[in-house]
Formats: structure tokens, C-alpha cells, sequence
């Protein structure tokens, strides 16, 4: 009885206090397992994307450099024809995401090479931070730009849509980089950078699916 209650006490305190490397490989397959999820995500939003173009519901997909509101005739004399150009997004704020949401994760893997050799990552770590939220108001301000609202249309919604997953995923990166140049400020990483290399891969993919996400607003058009 003496030897049963002691392996179940020694198996109790052995779940509790797992060795770093054993809490990375815990972290780093539940963080694949995750990201993996959000990619199926993504590539929904990339289906779902040529899907509407294809499909191109009430001519919800024309557009031009006019603006939302002009209309255009559909060769037909009926005035219940005339639809409505939807104007393109600009792609200088879809570009200016991308290569902020991308800076974020090498920033990152700089740090997490710098804490691997020792060294203080916490300048970096808190620059990382610093683009985060940049990106974060980038993004935001991209809404203020666009020339149609959800309502003009399929292509409207979509690049709505597109910017929204954008958002999202940069407040998640925005948490997670405070959070580690917080705990390397207070010293947490002097030996053990492993939360630095989750974050780093969790921050390449968000930079990764916002390029994506980019060339396919622009490119397919």
C-alpha cells in the first residue's frame, strides 16, 4: 500500500515539473497543432476568395480606378441594368501590412538567435513589440482607405474580410511580443529561449498569411 500511494504521489509531482525541454516539445505541438488549424483557415479565405470571383454574384467583382458610387450601364437600355463599378482597394496599404506584419517575425528570429548565443534579446524583443502595434495601426488605418463599403459587392466583403483575419492575427502577435519582452526585461531568457522560438514561428506564420493574403487581393483581381 506503502509503494502504490508513493508511485502515484512520484507520478503526480513528475506532471508538474517537466524539464524545459519537455515544456517546449508540449508547447511546440500544441502551437503546430494550432497554426495548423489556422491555416485551413486561410486557405478558406483564399477558396472562398476565387470562388466569388469566379461566381462574380450581381457583378459585385467589377471595379476600376473610379470610385464605388459610379455607375456603369451593362450595354442595356433597362435602367434596372446598371450596376456599379466597385473600385479597386490600394494596394500601398495591402502592401504596407504585409511588410510590417512580415518585419515582425524576423525581428524575432534575431532575437531568438541572439538569446540562443546568450546574449540579451530584450532590445529586440521590445522592437518586435514596437511593430506589432505599428502594424496593428496600419491595419486599422487600411480601413479608413478603401473607396466601398461591404455592401458594394462580393470583392468589397472579401477584401474586408482579408483584413479582418489581418487583424486578428496581429493582436495575437501584438500579446505574445509584449508578453516576451516583458519577461526577457525581467531576465526569463537568459537560459532558456524556448518561448522565444514559439513565438518567432507563430510570428512568421502571421507575416507568411498576411503576404499571402496580400498578392491574392492584388494579383487576382
Amino acid at each position: 500500500m506503502t509503494h502504490t500511494v508513493q508511485t502515484t504521489h512520484d507520478a503526480h509531482e513528475g506532471g508538474h515539473h517537466d524539464t524545459p525541454e519537455q515544456r517546449d516539445r508540449k508547447e511546440l505541438s500544441a502551437l503546430i497543432l494550432f497554426i495548423a488549424g489556422d491555416a485551413l483557415f486561410v486557405v478558406l479565405e483564399i477558396l472562398a476568395w476565387f470562388y466569388l470571383r469566379a461566381l462574380n454574384p450581381n457583378d459585385g467583382w467589377r471595379f476600376s480606378a473610379a470610385t464605388a458610387s459610379t455607375p456603369a450601364t451593362s450595354g442595356s437600355n433597362n435602367p434596372h441594368d446598371i450596376v456599379s463599378i466597385v473600385a479597386q482597394a490600394p494596394k500601398s496599404w495591402a502592401i504596407a501590412v504585409a511588410v510590417v506584419t512580415l518585419a515582425i517575425g524576423l525581428i524575432v528570429w534575431a532575437a531568438e538567435s541572439r538569446a540562443r548565443s546568450g546574449k540579451s534579446a530584450t532590445s529586440l524583443l521590445a522592437l518586435a513589440a514596437f511593430t506589432s502595434v505599428l502594424a496593428v495601426v496600419v491595419q486599422v488605418l487600411q480601413f479608413q482607405h478603401l473607396p466601398f463599403q461591404t455592401t458594394d459587392g462580393a470583392y468589397a466583403s472579401c477584401i474586408h474580410f482579408f483584413m479582418g483575419s489581418n487583424l486578428a492575427h496581429l493582436l495575437i502577435v501584438l500579446i505574445v511580443t509584449l508578453g516576451i519582452a516583458i519577461r526577457s526585461n525581467k531576465g526569463l531568457y537568459a537560459t532558456n529561449w524556448y518561448q522565444i522560438r514559439l513565438s518567432r514561428i507563430w510570428s512568421l506564420w502571421v507575416g507568411i498569411s498576411a503576404v499571402v493574403l496580400t498578392a491574392v487581393s492584388i494579383l487576382f483581381v
